[in-house]
This record gives structure tokens, C-alpha cells and sequence, in this order.
């Protein structure tokens, strides 16, 4: 279904890396910083079922985010507690590795603290790509469960 919809997904693509490049200008001004944070979050909440209504209803950019919008109001609280957990799987093991490295710089043992460097890179970059994969599944599904077209 994803692949027959390519367009809209590259038309979403652009128009949310415009709306991120604005967000990340307003945040550079000292007196709209707040506000660029308070949109950036709102922007986070609007946009997480934008793809699947895209996908499964054939929707454009305007109508998804207004539809997103309504499903987000319903059902907010599903959605920021599975956002949460899955971003607090997806970091542990940095977290984790973070620790022993910093532990290791303790020992003094330079081999060993370059080795757990950049295996402390390579499980946040790892990390993010769960993260990033987890989210698109949860949102997927959440909005399936939503409308009432997941199968038990």
C-alpha cells in the first residue's frame, strides 16, 4: 500500500522538513525559543499518524494532518505513554554502555576506552534506528487499533 502512495509520502517528506528547518530557525531567536519548543512539540503529537492515514485512506498532506490532529485529541494518552516506552527500550543499552565507559576512563586503560567509545557511538546510532523503526510499528498500529481495523 506504501509503494502506491509514494507521492504523498515524498509530498509529507518535504513539507514536514520545511516546517523542522522553520521550527530549528524560530529556535535560534532568543525570544521565540520557547515557542519554537512548545511547536516543535505539538508538531511531534499532530504528525504521528500523518503516513498511516496517508497510506490507508488515500489522504493528502492537509487532510492528514487535520485528521491526525482529531485522532491525537481521542487518544493522546495511548500515544505519549507508547512514545515513552519505546524511546526508554531503545536507550538503555546506550545508557548502559555510557556507564561502563565512563567507568572504564576511571581505570585508566586507554585501549579499553576507545574500544567502549566507539561501541558507545555504534549502540546510539544503533539505538536510534529502533527507535526510529519501533515508533513507525506503534504509530501504525496504534492508528489500526484506533480505527478499529486491527485484527485480534
Amino acid at each position: 500500500e506504501a509503494f502506491k502512495r509514494i507521492n504523498l509520502i515524498i509530498n509529507w517528506a518535504l513539507f514536514d522538513g520545511i516546517i523542522g528547518f522553520l521550527m530549528g530557525l524560530l529556535a535560534e531567536l532568543k525570544l521565540t525559543k520557547a515557542f519554537a519548543y512548545a511547536g516543535e512539540i505539538a508538531w511531534a503529537f499532530v504528525k504521528y499518524f500523518i503516513v498511516p492515514i496517508m497510506v490507508f485512506e488515500n489522504k493528502g498532506v492537509k487532510d492528514a494532518i487535520s485528521e491526525s490532529q482529531k485522532l491525537i485529541k481521542k487518544n493522546w494518552g495511548k500515544s505519549f505513554m507508547g512514545d515513552f516506552k519505546i524511546t526508554f527500550v531503545s536507550f538503555v543499552p546506550f545508557v548502559i554502555v555510557l556507564l561502563i565507559l565512563i567507568f572504564s576512563s576511571v581505570l585508566k586503560d586507554e585501549f579499553v576506552t576507545y574500544g567502549l567509545f566507539v561501541l558507545t557511538i555504534f549502540v546510539l546510532i544503533l539505538g536510534f534506528l529502533i527507535n526510529f523503526s519501533l515508533r513507525s510499528i506503534f504509530y501504525t498500529a496504534l492508528y489500526m487499533n484506533v480505527k478499529g481495523k486491527l485484527k485480534k
